[in-house]
């Protein structure tokens, strides 16, 4: 009887320890908000995971988003001067984008930084960074992760991003990132 009874306290032991295991499998976003990350089933089954990896993205798509739009440094100098001259002239630097999902279609923001450094992107081309804020209303957050292509208004005879299409592959490789601010 004792072994049966050492058997038992032993099985609870563990079955306690695996509660407690299944328990730490739970993972709560620390924002309330909609799933973003592609196929998250299939990216995550099977997985063996650390809790350092990044298992999905979560969006607070209720709130205002921004665009990070990365300036090749050649036109720097024109966004620079602009955005001086907006402070000066207490104006706006309006935006005009569209989605690659839907080409055919814009959406209009207000530049509301430019960064004061050239720095590097991901593929080690020197940029300016401009954050552009927009109204999201109107927009899936599905189809606004498929990049996006930006014009930007500096007050000139031509917006900037009328200069863009003549670099073409700079077109390509430019990185554009959505930001959801509270």
């Amino acid at each position: 009887l004792r072994g049966i009874q050492a058997e038992i306290d032993s099985l609870e032991r563990q079955f306690n320890e695996l509660w407690i295991l299944k328990e730490k499998l739970v993972v709560t976003s620390p924002i309330d908000g909609q799933v973003i990350t592609w196929d998250v089933d299939q990216n995550l089954r099977g997985r063996m995971v650390t809790p350092q990896n990044r298992l999905m993205e979560v969006a607070d798509t209720k709130g205002k988003w921004q665009l990070q739009v990365d300036v090749a440094d050649k036109h720097a100098d024109e966004i620079l001067k602009a955005w001086e001259q907006r402070e000066a002239d207490d104006k706006t630097l309006r935006a005009r984008f569209s989605l690659a999902s839907e080409p055919g279609r814009t959406y209009d923001g207000v530049v509301t930084s430019v960064g004061n450094v050239i720095q590097l992107n991901r593929n080690r081309e020197p940029v300016l960074r401009v954050r552009v804020e927009f109204d999201a209303s109107e927009i899936d957050v599905k189809k606004a992760r498929t990049g996006v292509t930006a014009k930007l208004y500096t007050g000139e005879r031509t917006s900037l991003g009328y200069l863009w299409p003549s670099d073409l592959p700079d077109a390509f490789r430019r990185h554009v990132l959505f930001y959801f601010v509270d």
